[in-house]
C-alpha cells in the first residue's frame, strides 16, 4: 500500500511548506502564523524556503526529491504553477494556500481562500489526480496564451516596475496593446481533427472546458476530463476584437467568427521562429512550432472532501 492510500497518524506526516512572501495577500509573520495554523493540527510543517517567485521552482524541485507527504504552496497562480510543475507524475501531494490576487486553481478546486480554512484542508481534505496541461515542456494548470495576453503581461510588468499598481498598470497595459495589437498567422493541427488556419490577436488554450458566460467567466466545471480547450477569435481588426470579446462575455452569444474546440493534443505553427507564450500568467518565449498536450490526472491535489476532480456542485 502506497503512503498516499493509507491513512496516516499525525506525527508520520512530513509537510513541506514553500511561501512566497511576494505573493498578493502574503503579510507580515505569515511563517509564524502557517505554523500555528497546522499545530492546532497537530502537525509541524518544515519550511524549506520563504522568499522570491523566481526561485520556488528551484525550491520546489528540492522538496519534490524529498521524502514529503505533502508540499504546500503558499501563493498564488504562478507560485502553485512553480511546485505543480515539480510534482506532476509523483505521488506526493500538493496542498494549496491561496495567497495570491486571483487564485484560479484555487477557487477551481473549492478551496476556501482564507487561510485557516485553507489549512485545514490540507489536514483534513482528500487527494484527488487533476490533470495539466503542457506546451513544450513547460507546466500550466489553468490556460496558456498567445498573442494579445502575453504582450499585455509584459508591459504591465513594466508598468509595476515603474512604480504603478497591479490594477492600474493591468488597465493601462490592456489599452495600449489593444490599439496597437498585431495579428499572427497560425496553423493549428489538432491530434485528430482537420487543421486550422487562422489570422488572430489572441490564441488561447485552457487545461479543461472554460465556461464564458457573465455569471461564470472563466470558471472550470472539472479538472479531470482529458482534454484542452481551444478558442481563438478570427478577427482582423481591433474593433471586431473588442465587439466579440463583448458578445461572448456580456451577451452569452456565440459569436460565428470564434474558433473553438476540444483536443488531447495541438500543434501551433507559425512564421515566427520563436514566440511569447503565457503559462498560468507567466511569459516564457518558445521555439515554433508550439506542441500542446494535457497530461490526464497527472498531478494529486488536496481538495475539500467529496471533491472528485470536479470545480462546482
Amino acid at each position: 500500500m502506497s503512503k498516499n492510500s493509507r491513512p496516516l497518524a499525525s506525527s508520520q506526516i512530513r509537510i513541506c511548506c514553500i511561501l512566497n512572501e511576494r505573493a498578493g495577500k502574503a503579510e507580515a509573520g505569515l511563517p509564524a502564523r502557517v505554523s500555528s495554523s497546522f499545530a492546532r493540527h497537530g502537525l509541524t510543517p518544515e519550511f524549506l524556503h520563504i522568499g522570491e517567485a523566481m526561485r520556488i521552482a528551484q525550491v520546489a524541485k528540492r522538496a519534490a526529491e524529498g521524502d514529503y507527504d505533502i508540499v504546500v504552496s503558499g501563493g498564488g497562480d504562478g507560485t502553485v504553477n512553480a511546485v505543480a510543475s515539480a510534482l506532476v507524475g509523483s505521488r506526493t501531494k500538493l496542498g494549496i494556500l491561496p495567497l495570491g490576487t486571483l487564485n484560479h486553481f484555487a477557487r477551481d478546486l473549492k478551496i476556501p481562500l482564507e487561510l485557516d480554512a485553507a489549512v485545514e484542508t490540507i489536514v483534513t481534505g482528500r487527494a484527488t489526480l487533476v490533470d495539466v496541461g503542457e506546451v513544450n515542456d513547460k507546466i500550466f494548470l489553468n490556460n496558456s496564451n498567445v498573442g494579445l495576453y502575453p504582450a499585455v503581461v509584459r508591459l504591465r510588468e513594466g508598468l509595476q516596475r515603474a512604480g504603478y499598481g497591479k490594477w492600474i498598470a493591468l488597465i493601462r497595459a490592456s489599452i495600449a496593446m489593444v490599439a496597437r495589437f498585431r495579428v499572427l498567422k497560425l496553423e493549428l493541427r489538432p491530434k485528430t481533427q482537420p487543421r486550422v488556419e487562422c489570422r488572430t490577436a489572441l490564441l488561447f488554450v485552457g487545461n479543461n472546458k472554460y465556461d464564458m458566460t457573465l455569471t461564470r467567466l472563466g470558471k472550470r466545471t472539472a479538472l479531470d476530463q482529458g482534454h484542452l480547450w481551444v478558442m481563438m477569435p478570427a478577427a482582423s481588426s481591433r474593433w471586431r476584437l473588442i465587439a466579440t470579446a463583448f458578445a461572448l462575455v456580456f451577451t452569452g452569444e456565440k459569436p460565428t467568427d470564434v474558433i473553438r474546440f476540444e483536443a488531447e493534443a495541438l500543434v501551433v505553427s507559425t512564421r515566427h521562429k520563436r514566440l511569447s507564450v503565457a503559462a498560468d500568467g507567466e511569459v516564457v518565449k518558445l521555439h515554433s512550432p508550439l506542441k500542446y498536450h494535457i497530461r490526464p490526472k497527472s498531478l494529486l491535489v488536496i481538495v475539500p472532501v467529496g471533491r472528485k476532480g470536479r470545480a462546482s456542485v
